[in-house]
């Protein structure tokens, strides 16, 4: 997961990222497992976005809102 701030107009720049891998043992119900533990991590990463958002700190590094669906689309 990677967050980006509108800076400027048309300018946006990575706030913060995380990258998570999941194990789980396959004997439990998996789907309700996963759902639960990333709705867990996602508030973690809403608490911890809330810190980096009031640094208002720059990286240097910033992409247009098109740029932005360029990279997402390469992600995938």
């Amino acid at each position: 997961m990677r967050i980006f701030k509108k800076f400027e107009e048309n300018k946006y720049e990575e706030l913060y990222s995380i990258d998570s891998v999941y194990r789980m043992k396959s004997s439990t119900d998996l789907t309700k497992k996963l759902l639960k533990s990333v709705s867990e991590h996602l508030c973690e990463v809403a608490v911890e976005l809330k810190k980096y958002d009031n640094l208002h700190a720059k990286n240097g590094t910033s992409y247009t809102f098109n740029e932005l669906q360029i990279l997402d689309s390469l992600e995938r």
